[in-house]
């Protein structure tokens, strides 16, 4: 039967993404590709492609919003803080 080429997970569940996938034979990084958030999750392999969000810049961001937001309240935050990327091994070329 046909599967996903890709699955997109939160950290909290990317262990378990990879002990479903293995029992079902795929084999990530070739069969399929995972990508999770925030990169906190060690110690699988293939190493996870992660995408990283700064918590200091997001922080900071809204830390400005609030101060500007003082001094004119009026003021209409419309901003956006750029993720990362750290490139692991669990991207697959299909």
């Amino acid at each position: 039967s046909e599967h996903p080429t890709a699955i997109v997970v939160e950290d909290w569940v990317l262990k378990s993404v990879y002990t479903c996938m293995n029992e079902r034979g795929l084999e990530i990084g070739k069969d399929i590709s995972i990508i999770s958030s925030d990169g906190q999750v060690g110690g699988l392999t293939p190493l996870p492609a992660s995408v990283i969000n700064s918590p200091v810049k997001i922080a900071e961001l809204g830390w400005s919003f609030f101060e500007q937001n003082l001094k004119e309240p009026d003021f209409l935050a419309i901003d956006s803080v750029e993720p990362g990327i750290q490139e692991g091994q669990s991207v697959a070329t299909l």
